[in-house]
């Protein structure tokens, strides 16, 4: 894509993910395309926001969703093996008539289709009463967890969990989720291989 894209068409797409992710979003209903190719999250992870769902498998000439396909034209988030996380979800602050008010992600906030690699901690870590939702994704070879939910609730619907974790994590080598009643995890229709933990939970750890 061109220099200086919008981000509102193929054509003026933005160059990096980090562009995109800079914009100022509308109050609902915002669609992130990503084409496919591999990304570098910046070391500090990207955020997830309501109201947005990220989605690739697109190789930018689609002009709807459903023309897209993740399995044939991959898209890749890869820490390289130097950057601890991809996605780091934390409480951040919107503005308002009232002023900045703390909003934290609901499962509007949608990542759908993408593999994360190579994260030297967890590729996602949720922090404090997070509630994103993982669609279609495949995590594979991150060191950490796959997902490491600190009082947090995910929703991980048709993803796959391969190769993660070592034997010095204490537990959870695809999930770690650590919380109570109120922040549960929903895992439905996921596939769980290879993935390994020190004491507990190769797969899960709750």
């Amino acid at each position: 894509a061109p220099a200086g894209g919008n981000g509102l068409a193929w054509s003026n797409a933005f160059q990096t993910l980090d562009q995109a992710f800079a914009v100022t979003l509308a109050g609902c209903n915002n669609e992130f395309w990503v084409a496919q190719g591999t990304y570098y999250p910046p070391s500090s992870g990207y955020q997830m926001y309501d109201h947005l769902a990220i989605y690739r498998g697109f190789t930018g000439t689609e002009t709807n969703i459903l023309q897209r396909n993740w399995k044939t034209h991959p898209t890749i988030l890869d820490g390289r093996g130097v950057d601890p996380q991809l996605i780091y979800n934390q409480q951040y602050y919107v503005f308002t008539l009232q002023g900045y008010v703390p909003e934290n992600a609901d499962p509007s906030a949608r990542l759908d289709g993408f593999t994360l690699q190579h994260a030297t901690g967890s590729a996602v870590v949720n922090w404090q009463l997070q509630f994103p939702t993982f669609a279609n994704c495949v995590f594979q070879a991150n060191t950490g967890s796959a997902i490491s939910n600190i009082y947090s609730g995910p929703t991980v619907l048709n993803c796959s969990f391969f190769q993660n974790g070592t034997s010095a994590n204490q537990g959870g080598g695809a999930i770690y989720h650590y919380g109570d009643s109120t922040t549960p995890l929903i895992v439905q229709n996921s596939i769980f291989q290879g993935n390994v933990a020190g004491t507990d939970g190769g797969a899960i750890w709750v």
